[in-house]
């Protein structure tokens, strides 16, 4: 709600003032136009040829005025900092002096109070309409990319050497939980230390002996007592590095990552810099810091995808991106999206829109406006600090409805790098309906291999003609396979559908959406996800425990066998 109101007020308050000068400019090249004096009655040709003069120079005037409004307007772009707004004050008043208008101190002062946002300064303005710049090529071999699971104490990876980051919140009872596959839970004897008055006890744990431990089927159960700060668990010879060593195997064979799910990208609340997690205060559940995001992609040379979330104000999205200018190797290219799959309804940042674009749904063009500035405004704070060279702008769309992204694009006015619908392959709403307990795996892949060519194919031209239409690259923010019981593991081809997602076919699935979406254009794919185990909500890891063989694993065999 807060973001919401600073939103409004980043967009109402520059906007009354353009509004007052334009009224004041309005009042002075009125106020210009020579009226005839009333020295009695002239001839009608003379009253004629006054009148067409007078017309004339009112067109002049109002033609000078559109100029005037129009620099306002690209100085108006964006908020001002305090330390540009001055410089921006003595351009338009050079701009409106060359029109025969001035500006007052007590204007100016107004537009230096308006230049604050968010409690502080925000970031100067860039060009609006900057040269377009040529598209960014993708590799010449390009490598398969990912999307990353998000930690959890429930979750497979086995992302950090300290285990205490993988721990679920304090609950009110002061407990907390470790929870892994049976048999698949990073292997070692654990050991317990920590900071502060209070003391931790461990309540269940696998050979316990004082403050070390292993992790055994039942997962680790801890009971805080008092103030406990600086909670680490790991192994005696832990270096202090921050990845485990098996997942930076896991994720070496990648070109990208698209950090979506360690953003918590969808309904995302976070919106001040201030009080964003940070190494130090970062647990599961939280929004993955900036810090650890930059030394994976630094530690492995990949190139990160950041997700902005829509409530975010122009200083946490400029502040993002200085903290990875000053930290990302200067050689990483870095793709920014605003949000995520802004056109599902299941999302916040869907009502949102809506609610800015005065009710207007998908189907209305003021919808893909909102989108559109949205989007251009984080792309234009991300080119100004890291340099357009590096930044790739990517507008997400829907891919069984090409139509979205026609019009996102269109509404974009082609200030952007790449079109990124999905790419996933499943079957129909109608078809799901008529499974039963007698569905087999290979029935589902028949159905998978009926959607690939009747769906996605030709879904897939429709985006890479819409990609060459206005030069830019087509990339899949996500893909796999899309099979999914919708939250409910009763239904009757549940067992099918946890069978298939290791069948030996589902290799050959892969491989012919990838060559269809290749055959129509697409320069690059980020599968979802790394690692995850099916379950009632989705099958979407391409490992389903962090230690599965690659040769157990059809769907990472597949996308790791185009590389």
């Amino acid at each position: 709600m807060g973001s919401h109101n600073m939103n409004q007020d980043r967009n109402r308050g520059p906007t009354m003032v353009v509004i007052g000068l334009l009224l004041i400019m309005l009042a002075v090249l009125l106020s210009l136009i020579p009226l005839p004096e009333a020295k009695g009655q002239l001839p009608g040709s003379v009253i004629d040829d006054q009148i067409g003069q007078l017309q004339e120079r009112q067109e002049a005037l109002m033609e000078e005025m559109q100029e005037v409004q129009a620099s306002i307007a690209a100085l108006n772009v964006a908020m001002w900092s305090d330390e540009g707004a001055l410089e921006r004050v003595a351009i338009l008043e050079e701009t409106m002096s060359d029109h025969g208008i001035h500006m007052t101190d007590e204007a100016s002062a107004t537009h230096i109070h308006m230049a604050w946002h968010e409690g502080g300064p925000v970031i100067p303005p860039i060009d609006p309409d900057p040269p377009i710049e040529p598209p960014i090529e993708p590799p010449v071999e390009a490598e398969a990319n990912i999307n990353l699971t998000s930690p959890g104490y429930w979750q497979r990876p086995w992302t950090f050497n300290n285990l205490a980051k993988h721990m679920d919140l304090w609950r009110s009872n002061g407990t907390a939980f470790l929870f892994w596959e049976a048999g698949h839970a990073p292997p070692g004897r654990y050991t317990m230390s920590w900071d502060g008055p209070g003391s931790v006890d461990i309540v269940v744990a696998e050979n316990r002996q004082g403050n070390t431990f292993e992790i055994g089927d039942q997962g680790v159960m801890l009971r805080r007592n008092g103030v406990v700060t600086n909670l680490v668990i790991a192994k005696a010879d832990w270096d202090g590095s921050t990845f485990n060593e098996v997942y930076l195997d896991t994720l070496r064979p990648f070109g990208s990552f698209r950090f979506m799910d360690w953003q918590l990208t969808n309904n995302q609340q976070q919106v001040s810099w201030g009080t964003r997690t940070t190494p130090a205060n970062y647990r599961s559940g939280r929004v993955m810091p900036v810090e650890y995001m930059v030394e994976l992609c630094n530690t492995l040379g990949k190139d990160p995808w950041f997700c902005m979330p829509h409530l975010a104000g122009d200083n946490y999205i400029f502040e993002f991106a200085e903290l990875v200018k000053e930290t990302l190797d200067p050689d990483a290219k870095v793709y920014i999206e605003w949000s995520n799959e802004v056109w599902n309804s299941k999302f916040s940042v869907y009502h949102w829109v809506k609610e800015q674009a005065g009710g207007e749904d998908l189907g209305h063009h003021d919808f893909y406006r909102v989108w559109a500035e949205e989007s251009e405004r984080t792309f234009r704070i991300w080119e100004q600090v890291l340099g357009a060279d590096r930044v790739v702008r990517v507008l997400g769309a829907q891919l069984a409805n090409p139509d979205v992204g026609d019009r996102i694009a269109q509404a974009a006015g082609g200030k952007f790098d790449a079109i990124s619908p999905a790419m996933y392959f499943g079957i129909t709403g109608s078809e799901q309906r008529d499974l039963d307990a007698n569905t087999t795996p290979a029935d589902l892949i028949a159905l998978m291999a009926n959607n690939i060519a009747e769906e996605n194919t030709p879904d897939f031209i429709a985006y890479g003609e819409l990609a060459d239409e206005h030069g830019a690259l087509l990339l899949a923010y996500e893909g796999g396979q899309h099979l999914t019981p919708h939250g409910d593991g009763s239904v009757s081809w549940y067992q099918a559908y946890i069978d298939v997602q290791s069948h030996p076919l589902m290799e050959q699935l892969y491989l012919d959406n990838l060559a269809a979406w290749e055959a129509a254009g697409g320069d690059g794919e980020w599968w979802y996800q790394d690692v995850s185990r099916p379950s009632k909500h989705g099958a979407w890891g391409h490992l389903q425990y962090q230690d599965q063989p690659v040769g157990d694993a059809p769907k990472m065999k597949a996308i790791l066998s185009n590389n």
